[in-house]
């Protein structure tokens, strides 16, 4: 009995939870937000059929929290259009660990995000989320993040068919897909007219695998890089459009790929950005970006047309260092010291990437930035010790505006001002540089902005001609310290272009190989791939050196350089950490003197070679600083001849620099041969002592005679009187 009750509980128990899995797989009917929102909150229904039997107005003032799969359509059997207009602030569709559907099967939906306080995206994904929407319209929301319509974090995207315009936030104007296990795929789409308020993606800013096929990306902004899309890990592109996007502040007009990407058809035109390619911008990867079958045309960059940046498609494969143009030479560095950039160490709990450096009379300034990290940090260092001294945060919530990414800053000697390129851009679409001081805390003063001609990756102060070099894609401009264009010259490097320095009549542009197979073969070879140059130029536009500073030696990538006031070189290094390297190549000899002659200045005709014996050198360098020399390994002499009699001057050289001094070649000396007569007499005053030498022999003969004889006669003698 009593088993059989338990049986009847437990079909009970069974019959009541598949009823309840009935319910909830079942589907419904809505007609307003409201009743979207208690449908989906009752755990009822998993497929709601959203009602336009004629055109409908709907607000949605509350967020729908999606925790279990959902499909959401709308009614297929009418051609009424739906729009749903924004009346909170919240997210509108806030999908967790959960697969969420939204099909408006005739095109017949539309999310308006406008609204007067609306800081949130239309759709967030999280936590492995994977949301699939189609032919949905999703307009003119803004949000006060990332990801102006959609934001997607560690999540799937699939969009068909959708309209994603006139969309802002700071990263990702329309849609930003972030998370390394992120995917996103996006089909017969247009993105449009979206704008990234401070930083990259004006239409699409995305991390993970993302698939792009036959969509198109039309008149959308970035403050920084990437108009279109900013590539960050991976792209496949087929068949598609980038037409008109601009990237106002740096590189991409249309695309920046930071990870790898293979575009194939389609085309790309009209795009604009302020340097490297308008086009297709490549910003380095160990993995191609590989191109083909697209139209690309009127990519601008000012009034240059520049479509692809660096031009990694070259053929050939020639070893850079035997390419006697470069004039390669390795340059000697040493770390000075590292900082951890994850937000530990004497910079915490700042994190992010290193960006421009400057030197001023007391501290060396560095920027670190973190792309999805709004305020821009300046650490303030020691000049001498590099010990950290303050951190001034620039953040748009105190100041109305960052600097971004910073890629450079640079010190006038003369005003004191450091001045540095923002991502702010004034009413009238200028592009504005920052000036500010710093004070002896460390502390940022008499901050202000003003235009410029336009952007630039990097700023260095040649105080000893009274005026300004900002490199700008391809060129370094020479401008007066009113920005007034005084001349310019080509700086025709295929590399990623970083910041600038000034020392001594030569600029030193800092360029990062980010050594992709086949991209700058035409220069590098794949095996120097993460190497680093610095291109020293002289202010003509002559190429005098390219220093190198090879992987084997310090990875990663150079951001800037700047220099002591002794000339050593202050370079400044992203890798696993932040590395600032110190290089005294830059310290040269600028003459040699003879303080002290050699001790021997005469030497005998076709018989001495020259003698530097006692030889001290005096060595100027070319920040004043003086030195000797008493060491000869490193002198060599030129134009010693020992074959010509008379005053003859040598060079006497010492690393390059050579200094004169004056020796005399004299004849040997002649003597006539002597007679016999001579000679003898000559052997007889050389021997004095030779009569007494016979007599003492002769002497000495007698002794033993006589010696010998009183022994012979003293034996006899004992004989004798022994026998008595």
């Amino acid at each position: 009995m009593k088993k059989g009750i338990l049986y009847v509980l437990l079909i009970t128990i069974l019959l009541f939870i598949g009823f309840g899995k009935v319910l909830a797989a079942g589907s419904t009917t809505v007609s307003s937000w409201t009743e979207l929102a208690n449908a989906v909150n009752s755990g009822n229904y998993s497929t709601i059929m959203m009602k336009t039997s004629s055109d409908a107005n709907w607000t949605a003032n509350s967020t729908i929290k999606i925790t279990r799969e959902i499909t959401l359509k709308t009614d297929d059997s009418n051609t009424g259009v739906l729009i749903i207009k924004r009346g909170t602030d919240g997210v509108l569709f806030e999908v967790t660990s959960a697969r969420f559907v939204l099909n408006a099967q005739n095109k017949s939906l539309t999310i308006d995000g406008t609204y007067s306080t609306q800081t949130k995206q239309i759709i967030t994904a999280t936590n492995n989320a994977n949301i699939s929407i189609t032919n949905v319209s999703m307009k003119y929301n803004n949000t006060n993040g990332n990801g102006g319509a959609i934001s997607v974090t560690n999540s799937t995207l699939a969009l068909s068919g959708c309209h994603i315009s006139g969309n802002k936030a700071k990263f990702g104007g329309g849609v930003i897909v972030s998370g390394s296990s992120s995917s996103a795929t996006i089909t017969n789409t247009e993105i449009f007219n979206n704008t990234a308020l401070e930083g990259s993606g004006g239409g699409l800013y995305a991390y993970g695998t993302i698939t792009v096929n036959n969509s198109s990306f039309t008149n959308n902004v970035a403050a920084t890089y990437g108009g279109g899309f900013m590539v960050k890990t991976s792209a496949i592109i087929k068949n598609s459009t980038f037409n008109n996007n601009t990237a106002t502040g740096n590189s991409g007009g249309a695309l920046r790929v930071d990870g790898e990407a293979t575009i194939t058809g389609g085309e790309i035109k009209n795009n604009k950005a302020a340097t490297g390619g308008a086009g297709i911008d490549f910003g380095g990867s160990d993995t191609p970006v590989n191109y083909s079958n697209i139209t690309m045309s009127g990519n601008m960059v000012g009034t240059e047309e520049v479509n692809v940046y660096p031009d990694i498609n070259s053929p050939n494969n020639v070893d850079w260092k035997n390419d006697p143009s470069l004039k390669i030479e390795e340059m000697p560095v040493e770390v000075w010291q590292s900082f951890p950039r994850d937000g530990t160490g004497p910079l915490a709990p700042h994190k992010g990437a290193t960006q421009g450096m400057a030197t001023t009379d007391k501290f060396i300034l560095l920027v670190q930035w973190t792309e999805n990290e709004e305020p821009t940090k300046i650490h303030v260092f020691n000049k001498k010790t590099l010990r950290l001294v303050n951190t001034i945060v620039v953040d748009s919530a105190v100041y109305g505006y960052t600097f971004g990414h910073a890629n450079d800053l640079s010190y006038d000697k003369d005003t004191g001002f450091v001045y540095v390129y923002t991502y702010y851009k004034a009413s009238n679409g200028k592009v504005q540089v920052a000036k500010f001081k710093v004070n002896d805390a460390g502390e940022m003063t008499d901050l202000s902005l003003f235009d410029t001609p336009l952007g630039f990756t990097g700023i260095a102060f040649d105080n000893d001609h009274d005026q300004i070099l900002i490199s700008t894609n391809r060129k370094i401009n020479i401008y007066d310290k009113e920005f007034n264009l005084k001349s310019s010259f080509a700086t025709p490097t295929p590399l990623v272009v970083q910041g600038i320095g000034y020392w001594k009549d030569h600029v030193y542009f800092a360029c990062y190989e980010a050594g992709v197979p086949n991209q700058y073969q035409t220069i590098f070879n794949y095996n120097e791939k993460h190497s680093n140059l610095i291109y020293m130029y002289d202010l003509k536009g002559n190429l005098v050196k390219t220093l190198y500073i090879p992987k084997t030696r310090i990875n990663g990538e150079i951001e800037d350089v700047d220099f002591l006031d002794n000339g050593e070189m202050v370079i400044n290094y992203n890798y696993e950490g932040i590395t600032v390297l110190r290089s005294n190549y830059p310290i040269q000899i600028k003459s040699v003197t003879v303080d002290k002659k050699p001790t021997k200045l005469k030497y005998i005709q076709k018989e001495e070679d020259i003698d530097l014996s006692g030889l001290v050198l005096g060595v100027t360098l070319n920040n004043e600083d003086k030195s000797t020399v008493s060491s000869l390994k490193d002198v060599s002499v030129e134009g010693f001849d020992n074959s010509v009699l008379g005053t003859q001057t040598v060079n006497l050289v010492y690393k390059g620099k050579k200094t004169p001094l004056q020796i005399e070649i004299v004849a040997p000396q002649i003597i006539d041969e002597p007679t016999q007569k001579e000679i003898a007499v000559e052997k007889k005053v050389d021997n004095p002592k030779t009569g007494e030498s016979i007599l003492t022999v002769i002497v000495t003969v007698i002794i033993l005679i006589v010696v010998y004889f009183g022994c012979l006669f003293i034996s006899k003698r004992s004989k004798k009187l022994h026998k008595v």
